[in-house]
């Protein structure tokens, strides 16, 4: 049975919003599992080859959810016990990249996510200084086996650069 896709991405083609309901609800804690696992695994390579850049999941409450699934607040708490940088707010600054989750789409097969990331990086220096905007968008699959969420990223991941502006 195939999922309709779930996708999460600042690129044009990977934008949208929404949480599609499952044929079997989804609990609370199966949410911050699902969330946790697409997290390890769109960071994990990420954080280890980009020491210098701070992460943040981006997840406002329903009121401000244009373009970005929305996590309840004891959803986001209990990520950020599990020491997941989350912010309700649109996290800025250069070095810092900012995730969030577009879409999510379940069935009775288990949940497509997409996961959308943007940052901004200040390239050169003095007078010949720019700040490049860059951005990824990725879809994961993940699968309940036994009392875990298996997770495998469904395409290859969509990456995209904006022109380098210079900083006045």
């Amino acid at each position: 049975m195939r999922l309709r896709t779930l996708q999460l991405s600042m690129l044009a083609a990977l934008c949208g919003s929404g949480i599609a309901s499952a044929q079997r609800p989804t609990t609370q804690d199966d949410s911050i599992a699902i969330v946790r696992a697409v997290w390890e695994a769109a960071t994990g390579a990420h954080a280890h080859a980009n020491s210098r850049r701070a992460l943040w999941l981006w997840a406002p409450d329903a009121a401000d959810s244009a373009r970005v699934v929305p996590l309840s607040a004891p959803i986001r708490s209990a990520l950020a016990q599990q020491g997941i940088p989350i912010s309700p707010h649109r996290p800025a600054g250069d070095d810092t990249v900012v995730y969030r989750l577009v879409r999510w789409d379940a069935d009775s097969a288990g949940v497509t996510v997409a996961l959308g990331s943007a940052w901004t990086t200040i390239l050169g220096s003095g007078a010949r200084r720019c700040r490049a905007r860059s951005g990824n968008g990725e879809r994961f699959h993940l699968e309940r086996r036994t009392a875990v969420w298996v997770v495998e990223r469904v395409d290859p991941v969509a990456h995209g650069d904006a022109v380098c502006v210079p900083v006045p």
